[in-house]
């Protein structure tokens, strides 16, 4: 199945019944289901998460892009102009070269446990916001460096999209 973030809507199964005395048509409403996409990235404390958003596919003339964690917003950025929501001042990014070529990935540095969370991409357009895509970001805590073994690797931390 190649679902997309475009399949996000409110899906309805009907059932039609003709009535031949009338010859009219009677629509009665089954289910209705909606259906949320959620992509789902993993990082680590300490490390910089990439949340993907790709907007390439549409032509805006004046990007716009905010970054929600449910109600509160954590990045946004019209043109030039950026801001940064409570809690992530100094740690998010969306670069303005990467908005005009259409990449609107939300950049947060120095991820910390409390930035578990869903986060939603919106467009602005006009005076609204279109949802582009939505992100569950986990965070997990650094494994222990073995002090006991001098030879043990150095670690590198990064984010994965799975």
């Amino acid at each position: 199945m190649d679902v997309r973030i475009t399949d996000q809507t409110f899906y309805t199964s009907f059932v039609l019944e003709h009535v031949e005395a009338t010859n009219t048509n009677k629509i009665q409403e089954i289910n209705r289901v909606q259906l949320n996409i959620v992509q789902s990235v993993s990082a680590q404390v300490g490390s910089t998460a990439v949340l993907p958003c790709d907007w390439r596919h549409l032509s805006i003339q004046t990007p716009h892009v905010e970054w929600r964690a449910g109600r509160k917003t954590v990045f946004e950025r019209l043109g030039e102009e950026s801001s940064q929501g409570k809690g992530y001042k100094g740690r998010v990014d969306v670069p303005e070269e990467e908005l005009l070529k259409g990449n609107c990935s939300l950049v947060l540095k120095n991820v910390r446990v409390t930035d578990e969370t869903l986060y939603s991409s919106y467009m602005g357009v006009k005076n609204s916001k279109k949802l582009v895509q939505n992100i569950k970001l986990s965070v997990s805590e650094k494994p222990e460096e073995r002090k006991d073994d001098p030879s043990a690797p150095s670690r590198n931390y990064v984010a994965v999209m799975l």
